[in-house]
């Protein structure tokens, strides 16, 4: 199999989602009088595309953006070290680095955020780092990407969580891994068309080798 650069979203697909995130969204809501929500209404809007997330919260489409930028500030505030890595994803780096692909992270969550929880937690295995990137225009950060790192399109792989990392990887033309253990759920993810989807971490080379012998 060639060697790639296989670039991963942060939160949701290296991260483990657990109450770190619902946290955020409360701290969020006390800011702006939003409703909190319960874990089973979490798990609900994990289910839904971003838009019908706002409609299901009864946030106004004018306020949107500016709950999005409050919920990026927290994330700059956090203390990533809490978070967990998701179970097994360790294991799959260190799988994908001895198989020589070339790994990178692609994510609108800070720097200091991303490097913090890497170092504690044993995995500063990236070659490639991109944070930041836009939450409504994440194609440009992926094309951003692989110019300044001189990578061509098809001899990449992203691997994220969500709709807009499946949308944005085809606007890129970058074949894209949807993973079912971050935010949105299998169903949603299929209706999308990802070039794979995946239930655990141990099963992304596979996915990868699958998706070579395709081309």
């Amino acid at each position: 199999m060639p060697s790639l650069t296989v670039a991963f979203d942060f939160d949701g697909t290296l991260v483990a989602l657990n109450g770190y995130y619902l946290d955020i969204y409360h701290k969020v809501t006390e800011r702006y009088g939003l409703r909190k929500l319960t874990d089973e209404e979490f798990r609900h809007v994990r289910s839904l595309s971003l838009g019908h997330a706002f409609r299901y919260l009864g946030i106004a489409p004018l306020r949107r953006p500016l709950i999005l930028a409050a919920v990026k500030r927290e994330f700059g505030r956090g203390d990533l070290a809490q978070a967990e890595p998701v179970p097994g994803i360790r294991e799959t780096l260190l799988t994908l680095r001895d198989r020589s692909h070339t790994l990178g992270i692609i994510t609108t969550n800070h720097r200091r955020n991303v490097m913090s929880f890497l170092r504690y937690h044993d995995l500063d295995l990236f070659h490639h780092l991109s944070c930041d990137a836009s939450l409504h225009a994440k194609h440009r950060s992926i094309l951003r990407f692989m110019k300044r790192s001189r990578i061509p399109g098809r001899s990449m792989i992203y691997i994220g969580d969500e709709v807009r990392d499946i949308r944005a990887c085809r606007r890129a033309g970058v074949r894209v891994i949807a993973v079912t253990w971050g935010f949105h759920s299998r169903d949603i993810l299929m209706v999308e068309g990802p070039d794979h989807i995946i239930d655990r971490p141990e099963m992304i080379p596979r996915a990868i080798d699958e998706i070579c012998l395709l081309e």
